[in-house]
């Protein structure tokens, strides 16, 4: 899997994970 992918589905996850609980995500982002 080349590095691009690997970071589209990283975006894909973090915006799944931010619409479920949006304070954690943005913990998680910051750290």
């Amino acid at each position: 899997m080349s590095a691009l992918a690997l970071m589209w589905h990283q975006y894909r996850f973090e915006r799944r994970m931010f619409w479920r609980n949006p304070s954690s995500a943005f913990f998680n982002f910051l750290v």
